[in-house]
């Protein structure tokens, strides 16, 4: 089984409330037939597919940056704070950016990841266009250090 849901803008934690508002009521719905979705206290979620172990949560977001992804460092910095980035639309500057990991985080963790993630990709592509250099932020940046 597999939820996704969507939402257009830049209201991830409604998107996230929504997630978990259908993930519960598939759960409630199954325990009223007697039946439950797999879960272990130490590896998460458990399905078919191994990759999936752990929160089983995928976060994709799309982001248009046209200055920051031109840079060299721009996939090793998203590496760094946890975040996969997937060019869709190099003309435009338009990215995919995704968590990594899955196994070892809570989904809160994951949530956090990606929206301190993505607000720094942000904050660096405003500063670019205002024509500061971010390089010493962008070598620095780490997961859960990410926004002061």
């Amino acid at each position: 089984m597999k939820i996704i849901t969507k939402e257009a803008g830049s209201n991830i934690k409604k998107t996230f409330n929504l997630l978990v508002f259908t993930q519960n009521a598939i759960i409630a719905t199954l325990r009223l037939k007697g039946h439950s979705i797999m879960i272990n206290n130490h590896l998460g979620h458990i399905s078919t597919c191994p990759s999936n172990l752990g929160t089983a949560l995928h976060i994709d977001v799309l982001l248009k940056v046209p200055l920051i992804s031109k840079r060299t460092d721009f996939e090793t910095a998203c590496h760094q704070m946890r975040l996969k980035a997937k060019k869709i639309d190099p003309e435009s500057g338009t990215w995919e950016i995704s968590n990594i990991d899955r196994l070892g985080y809570s989904e809160v963790t994951a949530m956090n990841f990606v929206t301190e993630g993505i607000a720094n990709i942000i904050r660096w592509e405003e500063m670019l266009e205002a024509g500061k250099n971010i390089d010493k932020e962008v070598a620095s940046c780490k997961p859960n250090k990410l926004i002061s």
